[in-house]
């Protein structure tokens, strides 16, 4: 339901793709290595590999791609730990339908993005997300 959700949030974007989606951390790390994702957006807590391992995995692989992690849990020790692993961002999913798309925009550009900070709506080329 998650995944569903997300894609229907990441589909209001008409120049971005959801290029694969994922069952389980391993998943997600082969998936990226194949389809080579601008953006990959991991769950916390998934089956085998959880959200920080595959970060690290796929950071390994794919130093340019940017990562988001998805979570329930507002834990700054969570936050930390994901971004020592690489992730770019960390969302909770309480507030995906409000900052999933300005945190996308921000990271498609390399940037951090900042909840109360404006962010530019200006076109953008095709993202595999």
């Amino acid at each position: 339901m998650v995944r569903r959700g997300f894609r229907g949030i990441l589909a209001q974007e008409p120049n971005w793709e959801v290029c694969a989606e994922a069952e389980d951390g391993e998943q997600a790390v082969a998936l990226a290595a194949q389809y080579r994702p601008h953006i990959a957006i991991l769950d916390f807590v998934m089956p085998g590999l959880d959200g920080i391992e595959a970060s690290r995995q796929i950071r390994a692989t794919l130093p340019g791609c940017e990562i988001v992690i998805a979570t329930m849990h507002d834990s700054e020790e969570l936050r930390r730990a994901a971004i020592a692993a690489g992730a770019a961002a960390y969302l909770l999913k309480s507030e995906a339908e409000l900052h999933l798309i300005p945190v996308v925009r921000a990271l498609a550009k390399h940037r951090s993005f900042v909840p109360s900070g404006p962010v530019s709506t200006a076109p953008e080329a095709r993202k595999r997300v």
